[in-house]
Formats: C-alpha cells, structure tokens, sequence
C-alpha cells in the first residue's frame, strides 16, 4: 500500500501506552509486524530509558527541553531517535477502520508535494 499510494507509513503509540503497557509490548509489536513503532513516552524519562534498555529505537519525549536534551544524548549512543513532537500529519486508526481507504483519503486531500503520512 505504501508503494503505491507513494507515502511511507510509521506506527505510533497513543500518548502515554508505554505506562500501561510497558516496553515489551511495543517490542513484541515490532517483532511481530517487522517494523517500527513510534513509541510515546510523555514526559516521562524514565520510561524513555526503560524503552531504550528493552531495545525500542523510535520514541517521543514531550516533557521538558533541557531533560529531552539529555535523553537525546542517550538514545543517540543507542542508535536510538527521540522525537519531541510529530512532523508529519498523524492518522488516527481504530481496530474496526480501513487503513488503506483513511491513507487513501489522506493523500487526496493533501496537497501535491506533501504526501508524507
């Protein structure tokens, strides 16, 4: 679907999941669909560092910019990326939705030149 809507896809968390779900579950989902989750850790820097030690590359921090600065240095010394908000648009799909129809519909409301999910 990706090649052919000529967009690239990336998995994210809702806000705050890996409080309640914990790391390994977001790395069980990797492993299970063979690619990256985007996983979001609110303002909490702990549960960056515990992603970082189950082995999660892709977070989000959105806490304060000083510790986000830090938390960069770490992830960066684990190959890791730490994002502190999204630069592309977010589609938001349920368990009962359509992925390729909401993808589908994203792309032809979007301008021409941005075609970035």
């Amino acid at each position: 679907m990706e090649a052919e809507l000529g967009i690239s896809l990336q998995a994210m968390s809702v806000p705050d999941a890996v409080v309640y779900a914990g790391p390994s579950y977001f790395m069980a989902l990797e492993r299970r669909h063979g690619r990256s989750v985007l996983v979001d850790c609110g303002d909490r820097a702990g549960d960056v560092l515990a992603c970082l030690r189950t082995g999660l590359r892709t977070l989000m921090f959105r806490g304060n910019p000083e510790v986000a600065e830090r938390l960069r240095s770490i992830a960066d010394q684990h190959a890791a990326s730490l994002a502190s908000c999204l630069a592309v648009p977010l589609i938001e799909v349920g368990e009962d939705d359509d992925l390729a129809r909401s993808c589908r519909r994203h792309v032809d409301a979007a301008p021409a030149a941005n075609t970035s999910v």
